[in-house]
């Protein structure tokens, strides 16, 4: 257990601190591994920034944030997936929106310039992500279940397609967080392993298209028309 103590001195004595982030490296490797959704070394990128945000958990740490490991894991997390908005954003549709400042509150999504509309879809996401939440999905799942071939992504559509305009299927999703298979498959003719390896997308995506969502909805729709181009 580190005491206040202990972190106030080392935000003053490098040495120490040096000594510290060495000591914890596995924990920043853990948190960095968590975030990332996948296994992370030291030559990668979520490492570095991991390790530019333990660091700057040690200056910044207070007695009143808690914890100092939660608080630095929840630094680490937010400053990845702020990296991972920047560099992936185009590549996964609306699965890194979601962020968490270091105190753990949900962060505004940027949209500059249009102030107004960013609180509107602010309330939408976390509106959204409560919903999901029934469900164990979470924005950030979707990195890994996003279809990204265009001819996956045109078999899920198709699913999508069906899920929402059939109430028995749909009311069956919205309840229960499953998927029909047996009534896609006869109705759609897309197989059980892309429902099994896109499951939570599928699911998402119907749960916002059926809800009131209509910014994020859009934003689906939007992807949708060009894949079928």
């Amino acid at each position: 257990m580190i005491t206040e103590e202990e972190i106030i001195k080392m935000q003053s004595d490098s040495s120490l601190r040096d000594s510290f982030i060495q000591k914890y490296t596995n924990f920043i490797l853990s948190s960095a591994r968590k975030t990332a959704g996948k296994y992370v070394d030291k030559s990668d990128d979520e490492f570095s920034v991991a390790l530019a945000a333990f660091n700057e958990a040690i200056t910044r740490y207070e007695a009143e944030k808690g914890d100092f490991f939660a608080f630095a894991a929840r630094v680490i997390h937010s400053r990845i997936i702020d990296d991972m908005r920047k560099n992936r954003m185009a590549a996964v549709p609306f699965s890194s929106l979601e962020q968490e400042d270091e105190d753990g509150s949900p962060m505004r999504f940027d949209a500059p310039g249009k102030s107004d509309i960013a609180t509107d879809i602010q309330l939408e996401f976390l509106s959204a992500k409560d919903e999901l939440a029934k469900f164990d999905i979470s924005f950030f799942d979707l990195t890994k279940c996003s279809p990204k071939a265009k001819k996956t992504k045109q078999e899920t559509f198709k699913v999508i397609r069906f899920l929402t305009h059939d109430e028995d299927a749909l009311s069956n999703v919205k309840k229960r967080g499953v998927l029909p298979a047996g009534m896609i498959f006869t109705q759609t003719g897309v197989s059980r392993k892309i429902l099994d390896r896109h499951r939570k997308y599928i699911i998402a995506t119907v749960i916002i298209l059926s809800g009131d969502y209509p910014s994020i909805s859009d934003y689906i729709k939007n992807s949708v028309e060009e894949v079928r181009k």
